[in-house]
């Protein structure tokens, strides 16, 4: 998932015209109902501050989608934002309130991720507070998929963390170990492998409890053995695939099995041609995805520098 840019324009995606007029219509309405202030107008026109506040916000609503439809993206998203600001002054608006900063932040992607993080987290702090965990799990991956796509990768690991934390309080186990799956990949990417060995080898241990998710281990086994020879420790990723082989009998005679012996012998004995070999076999099978090249790449680069080093 990618998000674009921030533009600065302010501006609109090119919808404008008819439902900018619309929508710029409705947001007028919206402000004024906001400003009748006086006890005797507000008794004249029958709107208390309650009253007030939702017939405001149902009018920003209808700004921000007459936005919407015009593509004016950062509009819409004011006017969402503008409308669960009018709910959460509500007795009964919270949850509403909520929604419309989730529909802000949808509309803020298109252009203005900042904006957008700042509505989903204005969208998290309230779902902490009404209890509803499932839906801060999810705003929390969706923070760290927007962190991960602009590369602030302690962010993302910091988010997808909550939302393990968020995920298992409702015991959604799947969920959680796909999020402890995304912190080992971009822990490696890190250069963190110790972290990523430890949650790449309990996410598998956690698959192979389960029936349905037992072949999966074979992948984050691969994996966790991978960042031991990028840690330089030979003897170590040859030890962890001894072990795999132990606790998944299945591991032995795969082709991931069958790449990590392949690598750990080419990195005991030294040789890079035997290393090539092993990877452009698995390559040849099951296409790399773009971790394992950049992690083999690390590997090899490390095996080139101690070969360089002998001669």
């Amino acid at each position: 998932m990618s998000y674009k840019p921030v533009d600065g324009s302010g501006g609109t995606g090119g919808g404008g015209g008819v439902r900018d007029a619309e929508g710029a219509k409705y947001f007028a309405e919206a402000e004024k109902t906001l400003k009748v202030k006086s006890s005797w107008m507000k008794n004249l026109v029958g709107l208390g501050d309650d009253t007030r506040y939702e017939s405001a916000a149902q009018l920003f609503v209808k700004a921000a989608n007459a936005y919407k439809l015009g593509k004016s993206w950062k509009k819409a998203g004011e006017s969402f934002v503008k409308a669960a600001d009018c709910y959460s002054q509500t007795p009964s608006g919270t949850y509403d309130a909520a929604t419309k900063y989730m529909d802000a932040a949808k509309a803020f992607k298109n252009g203005h991720v900042p904006l957008a993080i700042s509505s989903m987290e204005k969208a998290l702090a309230i779902y902490e507070d009404l209890g509803r965990f499932s839906q801060c799990a999810k705003i929390n991956k969706e923070l760290a998929e927007i962190y991960e796509s602009t590369d602030e990768t302690d962010k993302a690991i910091e988010r997808y963390t909550l939302a393990v934390d968020f995920y298992e309080g409702e015991d959604a186990k799947s969920n959680a170990n796909s999020c402890r799956v995304k912190i080992a990949e971009l822990s490696a990417l890190a250069e963190k492998y110790p972290q990523a060995i430890e949650l790449y080898e309990s996410v598998a241990q956690a698959a192979l409890d389960s029936n349905l998710l037992r072949y999966g281990a074979k992948e984050h086994l691969l994996r966790a053995g991978m960042c031991h020879l990028c840690l330089g420790d030979d003897v170590g990723a040859s030890r962890a695939l001894q072990r795999y082989s132990e606790i998944d009998p299945s591991f032995r005679g795969s082709r991931e099995h069958k790449l990590l012996q392949g690598i750990v012998e080419a990195v005991e004995n030294g040789d890079v041609e035997a290393f090539t070999n092993a990877v452009y076999e698995f390559d040849s099978i099951a296409t790399l995805d773009p971790w394992k090249t950049k992690i083999l790449l690390r590997i090899k680069n490390g095996l080139k520098s101690n070969e360089e080093d002998l001669t």
